[in-house]
This record gives C-alpha cells, structure tokens and sequence, in this order.
C-alpha cells in the first residue's frame, strides 16, 4: 500500500539522516586509506629516569606535533591553593629575555597549555625542519624556569584577568560550576586559573615544590608525531628531557562524586539570552566507560539526529544544543545543554525535563543508539587527522594507563558493544536523582 508524501519535517529528518550516513561513509573510506597510506605504529620507550616516550611516524605533511603531559594536574593542587598547576605551566614557558623570544618565533612554533583533572598538558606544533630547535628551547625554559617574584605577580595577574574572562564566557563557566557542584570548588572541582583568593595565597615556595614534584622523569609523557625518523626524535629527547632527576611517581587518592545539596544552580549574567544545562555524574573511570560516555554523549547531542537536538530544529526553542561529557580519573560528569532567548527559558526548560525524563524511564531507542555509535567512530577518525590532536590522544591514553593502542579498542568496542550493557549504562547515568540543573541568564529569567 502506498504511503502519502512526507511531511516537511519528515524530509528534513530523512535527509539529515541520509547525509550523515553518506558523510560518515565517505569519511571513514578515507580515514581508513589515510591510516594505511601514512601511518606507522607508535613505538614505545622508557627513558632511565622513567620518562615515557611515544613516537609514532606520520607522513602526511612535514610538521611535527609533541605533547607533554605531567601527571597530576588540578587534583594535587593544595586546598586554598588553586591554579598553582596552571601557574607553574605558564612560568616553565615563560621566555626568560626578548633574544629567546624571538629565537623561538623563528621557529613558527604553536603552543598551549592547559590544567586539566589528572594531567598538566603542554602542547607544540611546529614545521619538521625546526623540531630540534624547537624542543632544545622549551627545555630550556621548563629545565631552569625562572620564580621570580616579579614573574609570578606578573602571571598572578594574568590569572586574574582569566578569571573574568571565564566567568564572561557562558560554556566556561557552567563547565567550571557543574565540576564544583560535584567536587566541592577544590580539586577536580576548581578553575584551572584558580580564584583571586587562592591565587593570592600561592608563595614562592609552593611554585618551586610543585614543579619540582610534577616535572621529574616518573611523572612524564612526551609524545610525538611527526615525519622524522623515531631515531632521530630519540636521540634529541635524550638529549634535552632524559637529562632530568626521576623522582618519585605521583598517585593521588581519588575524591568521590558528592551529590550537592542544592542541585538547582542559577547564576545571573545580565543578557538577553539564557543558558540551561542538566548533568549528571559518571562512573569511575575505565576503558569501557570511556566508551560508553562518549557514545551516549553523541546519542544524546552530538549532531542534528541526536535526541536533544528536536529542541532546536523542530521546537524552534534554542539556537544551540549539544552535550558534553568530562572524564577525569573518578568519572566526570555528562551534560545536555541548550542555549535559548531569556523569553523562551521557561517553557525550553519543561521541554528539556520532558525529554530527560522520558530518556530516565525508557532510555533511549537502538536507533539512537546507533547514531551515537557512528557519530563517536566519525569524531575518533577525524581526531587522528591532526597531528596537534593525534599526539594529545596519545599522551592522554597512557597517562590513563590504556596504552598507544587504545584507538584500536575504542573502535572494536564501539562494534561490539551488547544493546544490555549500553542499555545499563544509560539507565545508570541518566538518573533524575543524581541530576544538577544549571541555568545561566538574566536576574528575572533565572529566578
């Protein structure tokens, strides 16, 4: 029997779906032709004063990524003391003179750090040809950083002005209050710049204690991708980093999530727009929760076939949606936001509830599922395009103790994956009784 037209709705719907598959299709053929064509496996090395070494040769282009990860990260940061991690990141890049400064941009070296849960993270991008200029000087400065008094107020400033520019930006600040809403504002639960208080109590000498700790052979990774020779990128790693003390190996003891009393956070910003997010904390984690959070993350709102995402395109009630999930060593959290007009805040919030509670009692279809499934494999092939990104997910696998090889199990587990272990997950996660609401907006939207 034949079946009448589609609606407009049901067009958009159909072809939405149509070209994602065709996306998805086409950029896995590629990724897989790309993986075979330029890739050679990472190899592994232990320095003698325990620094890990990764390099994996990658031919596509003639540049070089490097990562450099310090175990530890927000959660040794001492209580009242937060943003010294960061801290110490800055002034270990800190150029000690103009000569040095311009000698390093010579080299159109690209770098960032950041200050995440577990891990202190530098990372460098810079032509091939400059590779070995390039590491000599950055060991340079993070081998005799300079704790000046001067420089630290200096960067203290800089922290300050962070800060304010954290609280300004809407998704940094729900990501920052949603981990203290469950980790109490310390430790996983702090801004990496730290607040005015606590960035005012660090000393001199808990700067000099902290990278002394942090930055010893046992508590780093390094790990490359580029286009040299693995010889070569050795033989200037034990030059320069190999020549640091081993000290001894960091393993903090792991907070428990804590429910907050209150769960319904509203923060005023005075602007016409409103910022709604409900969350949830993660299990510890592991391999497969790693997997499982990222493939929920993406049913939920990874793209415009994700469950929330009927907020936006059919509801017409937010101009954004998406989730996220934030993995640290004791779990994270998971949230769905929308951003949406003050005047729609109301009634996009009900909307959103309706969906969370429909998710809480009947989780979600396999169908669904299935779009998590794809969307999670598109974003580990199109992570793998970068070298800056490829060196990042290196480090990071091993610092969780995964290993080099941890893509390849990412990608069999999202295959193989039962319908009742994803089903338990998502029943698990997606609790009502666990969940935080935030909402970021004008005084008489969010009250």
């Amino acid at each position: 029997m034949a079946s009448g037209p589609m609606s407009g709705e049901q067009r958009n719907s159909f072809f939405s779906r149509l070209r994602f598959k065709v996306t998805t299709c086409f950029f896995l053929f590629f990724s897989l032709h790309f993986s075979l064509t330029f890739w050679l496996a990472a190899e592994v090395t232990t320095l003698e004063n325990g620094l890990t070494l990764l390099i994996e040769k990658n031919t596509i282009n003639d540049s070089t990524a490097l990562c450099l990860l310090a175990s530890g990260g927000r959660l040794t940061e001492p209580p009242g003391k937060e943003g010294l991690g960061y801290l110490v990141l800055r002034l270990g890049l800190d150029p000690p003179d103009s000569g040095y400064l311009r000698e390093f941009m010579k080299t159109g070296a690209e770098t960032r750090v950041a200050s995440r849960g577990d891990f202190l993270l530098i990372s460098v991008e810079c032509p091939s040809a400059q590779f070995e200029t390039t590491i000599k000087l950055i060991h340079r400065t993070l081998s005799r950083p300079i704790f000046s008094g001067i420089r630290i107020n200096s960067l203290k400033q800089i922290m300050k002005n962070s800060q304010k520019k954290e609280t300004d930006d809407v998704d940094s600040r729900a990501e920052v209050s949603l981990l203290a809403a469950f980790f109490n504002s310390q430790g996983y639960g702090a801004s990496s710049f730290g607040t005015e208080a606590s960035v005012e109590a660090i000393k001199g000498e808990d700067v000099v204690t902290y990278y002394r700790r942090h930055f010893a052979g046992s508590n780093l990774i390094l790990s490359v991708v580029s286009d040299l020779e693995p010889e070569k990128i050795k033989s200037v790693i034990k030059a320069t980093f190999g020549g640091w003390t081993k000290g001894e190996k960091i393993t903090p003891p792991l907070p428990e999530i804590q429910l907050p009393e209150n769960r319904e956070i509203n923060l005023e910003k005075e602007a016409k727009t409103a910022y709604l997010a409900v969350a949830f904390p993660l299990p510890p984690l592991t391999q497969d929760n790693f997997v499982l959070a990222h493939i929920l993350e993406q049913s939920l709102g990874g793209g415009p076939e994700a469950k929330v995402w009927s907020l936006r395109w059919r509801e017409k009630l937010a101009y954004e949606v998406g989730s996220k999930a934030i993995l640290i060593k004791s779990g994270g959290c998971l949230f769905i936001y929308l951003k949406t007009l003050a005047t729609k805040l109301s009634l996009a919030k009900e909307k959103l509830q309706e969906i969370i509670e429909a998710i809480a009692q009947n989780g979600l279809t396999p169908e669904e599922v299935e779009i998590g499934r794809e969307a999670y494999r598109f974003s580990v092939y199109k992570s793998q395009e970068m070298k800056r990104q490829r060196a990042e997910a290196l480090a990071l696998y091993s610092g969780f103790g995964w290993g080099i090889d941890f893509d390849k199990f990412i990608l069999n587990k999202i295959d193989n994956l039962s319908w009742p272990e994803i089903s338990d997950y998502i029943s698990a996660v997606v609790d009502l009784k666990r969940a935080v609401f935030l909402t970021i907006g004008p005084k008489g939207a969010v009250n």
